[in-house]
């Protein structure tokens, strides 16, 4: 839970520094892999794809929020240089995003930064870098 938590931080309380909104948006579609939460390595896989179509997967998820291969699905969109995650709520939180080159960072309100680094050749949703099923996340959020 708290790996698919930090990916929803991640994905709406962003900071960026650089790009049109047009550009972010291509950027920002594929396969990240979470590496860093300020500096200090995430030592288990945590992993978010972004699709053209503004459709999300994140993985490995808890079991309760997840389909059978632990991969968690919701919406996205980029709204004048934010990165939007579409809750259904009148305030679903956004933020700036700052890619480079396979780099992702983001910088939630309260100062945490989390960094992402392009996976590729890309991973499918449900799995890890080895191609072996990723599971449930093993810590609840």
């Amino acid at each position: 839970m708290f790996r698919l938590l930090a990916a929803f931080i991640c994905a709406f309380a962003l900071s960026a520094y650089a790009g049109s909104p047009k550009s972010i948006e291509g950027d920002v579609v594929g396969t990240w892999r979470w590496v860093s939460v300020n500096g200090k390595r995430v030592p288990e896989p945590f992993y978010i794809r972004y699709y053209a179509n503004g459709t999300l997967a994140s993985w490995p998820a808890p079991k309760s929020w997840s389909d059978s291969k632990g991969v968690s699905r919701g919406h996205y969109a980029i709204t004048n240089g934010f990165l939007v995650l579409k809750t259904g709520s009148t305030d679903s939180p956004k933020s700036r995003i700052q890619i480079q080159k396979d780099q992702m960072k983001f910088k939630t309100g309260e100062g945490v930064q989390l960094i992402y680094q392009r996976v590729l050749p890309t991973v499918e949703p449900g799995r890890l870098e080895n191609g072996a099923p990723a599971g449930y996340a093993k810590h609840p959020m």
